[in-house]
């Protein structure tokens, strides 16, 4: 008796490799499904002029749109210019059959994701993410905006290569590989328009300005291409960098690649959890949902093109940017699938890695403006401040020290902040006043525009504890402020008089009365 082991509802595959579909035949399914390859092959062995003049009636024949038809013969193209020189049947990509009969996308989805729970411990929302990409990769052309894909964790052994190994079965064009260098990244994207898998990109990527470009480029269909000089004669010419990429790493992508991803991070293996391995080789378990996936997507190609999903209000900027084809995936497949993908864009989105290190530092000076009860603060205490942080980069900033007042002087001058002659007390200090931080505040934290407590008399600093022999802010000395007391000892060199407290701002030294 043979026996039959599941794959998805609706699917199974028993002891001679045969498939079930919704009860029919096996060999009817397939039989079907090889009739239509051949058709196909044999259109991809007319020539362009013959094959134009066929191509309309061919797809009426088959029963699938003619933009269907041109892409499947321009892959099979593409794979007879790529095959062995030695006349051997070997390809680089091997030929996905799409499946026999229309797909489900709700069903396709589901089955994916539990694929990836099934070898993967996972945070919320990581595997419907995963799904989501993988049906993006297949239905690529369809999106202006092309998300990385990027597995991250703090350590070696918490599933990137498994993951990796997984989409490598169920994407499109697989390529795997890593170290890869810029010039092979573009140029394979151009011949073949593979889905990028790239490992152990912590070990080759961080200084690679140009590969970190070229990926960049990649982003956006409009400026998905990158020009280099070829030949003697240095002729330039565009290379192509529209293709899916997804990149594992240990620690976090730098932030021009994690502020176009889809961020997942992954963690080692605690006690009482159990996955399956997934083993290069031994997934053929997975063939069936690469098939319906190219089925699917193709189906649903032309909806997924003119798709403009509703965006949750919590996304915004590229983070919407990278969503957009995988909430419109999600739309389309239907079922619970459109509020599960909002939930995973949510929940992965509150911990992604795109902001870069100067918009981390404003929301770390505005908490520490916060927590302080502060209006003004001088550069040194911020330092020591920021290198307080540990849950933060700054304590090991750079070489394992802790933030200098020049780095963070560094970091915020381009958002046109800079450290000036501030009053505290009897004391003028090189600092930063919270007027400073009002319009990049608003403009690059909008989920927390307001920013902290600014006092209107000295009556408002009754209670705070602080270092009066600098900024106010560290409750080192356990000293209080000045309160109401009247200090004239220093002036600035334009004359302006000190009263009250009241006069914050000098542009030039200061001179101190003895």
């Amino acid at each position: 008796m043979m026996s039959e082991q599941a794959i998805s509802p609706d699917v199974v595959i028993d002891d001679e490799g045969l498939y079930t579909l919704d009860g029919d035949p096996p060999q009817d399914a397939l039989t079907d499904a090889e009739s239509d390859a051949g058709v196909i092959e044999s259109l991809a062995r007319l020539s362009p002029v013959e094959y134009d003049r066929r191509r309309e009636a061919e797809a009426t024949k088959l029963g699938i749109r003619v933009t269907t038809l041109d892409r499947e013969v321009a892959r099979l193209r593409r794979r007879d210019v790529d095959a062995p020189s030695d006349g051997g049947t070997e390809t680089l990509f091997p030929d996905v059959v799409p499946w026999p009969k229309l797909v489900d996308g709700e069903d396709l989805l589901t089955t994916m994701a539990a694929t990836f729970r099934k070898h993967l411990v996972l945070p919320a929302g990581a595997a419907d993410a995963l799904a989501l990409w993988v049906l993006h990769a297949h239905a690529h052309d369809a999106s202006s905006i092309s998300p990385i894909l990027s597995i991250t964790s703090p350590t070696p052994e918490c599933g990137k290569t498994t993951a990796l190994t997984v989409l490598a079965a169920l994407v499109p064009k697989a390529l795997p590989g890593s170290n890869i260098t810029a010039a092979a990244l573009f140029r394979a994207v151009e011949k073949w328009q593979p889905t990028l898998l790239i490992d152990e990109a912590d070990t080759f990527l961080g200084q690679r300005d140009e590969l970190r470009g070229v990926l960049n480029s990649g982003h956006s269909r409009a400026a998905a291409f990158v020009i280099r000089t070829t030949g003697d004669d240095h002729e330039p010419r565009r290379f192509r960098t529209w293709s899916p990429k997804a990149i594992a790493a240990i620690g976090d992508l730098h932030p021009t690649l994690a502020s176009r991803s889809i961020h997942i991070e992954l963690r080692r293996m605690g006690p009482g959890e159990h996955v399956e391995p997934a083993r290069e080789g031994r997934l053929g378990h997975l063939d069936p949902l690469i098939r319906k996936a190219a089925r699917w997507t193709s189906d649903h190609f032309d909806c997924l093109r003119g798709a403009d999903p509703n965006i949750p209000a919590t996304l915004a900027g590229r983070r919407a940017d990278n969503w957009h084809p995988l909430l419109a995936i999600a739309d389309t497949a239907g079922g619970d699938w459109p509020l599960r993908a909002r939930r995973a864009a949510e929940a992965l989105t509150g911990t992604d890695r795109g902001e870069t290190a100067g918009v981390m530092l404003l929301a770390d000076i505005r908490t520490v403006l916060r927590e302080r009860g502060l209006d003004r603060i001088s550069s040194a205490d911020l330092a020591v401040a920021l290198g307080e942080m540990l849950d933060r980069p700054w304590p090991e900033w750079r070489a394992g020290n802790p933030i200098t007042q020049t780095q963070v002087a560094r970091l915020l001058k381009p958002f046109k902040i800079g450290p000036r002659q501030i009053r505290v007390s009897c004391r003028t200090l090189k600092g930063y006043h919270i007027d400073q931080f009002t319009d990049a505040f608003s403009r690059y934290l909008p989920s927390g525009a307001e920013t902290a407590k600014q006092p209107n008399d000295s009556a408002d600093f009754e209670g705070i504890e602080g270092d009066t022999s600098g900024a106010g802010v560290s409750g080192r000395l356990g000293s209080k402020a000045a309160g109401n007391s009247r200090c004239f000892g220093v002036s600035p060199r334009d004359g302006t008089a000190v009263v009250d407290n009241e006069i914050e701002w000098f542009e030039g030294e200061t001179e101190s009365a003895p």
